[in-house]
């Protein structure tokens, strides 16, 4: 991935260079960034441009105050972790940031729509991120618990359905945080879970229901990729990438057929099927009012879509918006709606 688009956002910087043959990249477990920095100064004298995949702060940092003092040496950071697969490099970028924007301007907190500030100063390739390093390291810094953020605790009293409980170790936390809920989970990768270290103790709590079905809009039969641990996905149009086929169901006619009574909250982290499983749960959340949290991340699109949806099947909610992860952008957002009588500002 790092090879790729350095290629393309070198190419888009700077057309006039043309690269041939093989494009040989320093390998981390050999060329450590302490060894570089070191000899850099001595690098610099037969260079006019230093090109760097660096993803922590500290050591572009780093490389940034040295250059500080070569003249015209130029600093050209492509960091996977800032720019993720969503890097822009066509007029696609201009779509994608009129909705980003929108959704920024709905949010009803300012420090919520500081993902979205960064999110739009990032969508397109930049050579200096130094600005963008220091406002993630703000967001960073008032990181709270993800999936558990602003959601009004003592009103979890009975039902949860979390989608994609994985090994279950966020299952684990539903059980502590709600002690009186019970939790419906469900996840097509079964074999990761009957593998979990925490499987028998959910099974045995009495308070976890298991199902190896994947949440979609509909009951249906869809692709399914499976992917390295946590990651495995409802392939959808990418059909070449499955491996097999899941059954899956969606959240309104789960909890009709169930006859449950009230569902108290609701956890979407299911590797990119969230809008899916919520246009299948609008009757749900209009008639039982549930707490929300939905990861956007895991695809572009979704940092507007999901909240567009949102805003429209749940209209007397508040929005807020979590972000968990200290070196990516595009990575570990979560959105939270509460029913604005549940929420309460100075409480949480």
């Amino acid at each position: 991935g790092r090879r790729s688009r350095i290629i393309k956002v070198l190419h888009h910087h700077r057309p006039d260079i043309t690269l041939t043959g093989s494009f040989p990249l320093a390998d981390p477990d050999w060329l450590s960034a302490a060894d570089f920095v070191r000899k850099l100064p001595q690098a610099l004298q037969v260079t006019d441009l230093v090109l760097t995949t660096l993803c922590k702060s500290r050591q572009y940092l780093q490389i940034d105050r040295l250059l500080k003092h070569w003249k015209g040496i130029g600093l050209f950071v492509v960091n996977p972790n800032f720019y993720h697969p969503f890097l822009q490099l066509s007029e696609a970028a201009e779509v994608h940031l009129e909705k980003l924007r929108a959704v920024r301007n709905a949010l009803p907190y300012v420090e919520d729509r500081a993902i979205y500030d960064l999110a739009a100063r990032l969508i397109r390739p930049k050579s200096n991120l130094q600005e963008e390093c220091f406002m993630l390291t703000e967001l960073y810094a008032r990181m709270g618990r993800q999936y558990f953020d602003h959601i009004n605790r003592s009103a979890v009293e009975r039902i949860i359905i979390e989608g994609g409980i994985a090994d279950g170790w966020v299952t684990m936390q539903l059980l502590g945080s709600f002690p009186k809920s019970t939790v419906y989970g469900f996840d097509p990768d079964s074999e990761l879970f009957q593998k979990s270290y925490h499987r028998q103790f959910l099974q045995e709590s009495g308070r976890f229901h298991y199902s190896p079905l994947g949440l979609w809009e509909k009951r249906d039969r869809r692709p399914f990729a499976v992917g390295k641990a946590c990651s495995s996905y409802i392939a959808g149009e990418a059909v070449a990438a499955a491996q097999g086929n899941i059954d899956t169901i969606s959240i309104d006619e789960f909890v009709t057929c169930n006859n449950m009574l009230k569902v108290d909250f609701i956890k979407l982290d299911i590797e990119g099927s969230e809008l899916s499983a919520l246009r299948g749960a609008k009757h749900t959340i209009s008639k039982h009012r549930p707490q929300l949290a939905v990861c956007l991340y895991h695809r572009l699109e979704h940092y507007y879509e999901i909240p567009s949806l949102l805003f429209e099947c749940a209209p007397d909610y508040i929005f807020r918006i979590g972000h968990y992860s200290p070196f990516h952008v595009f990575s570990e957002t979560v959105m939270y709606a509460i029913p604005r009588e549940l929420y309460n500002f100075h409480q949480f």
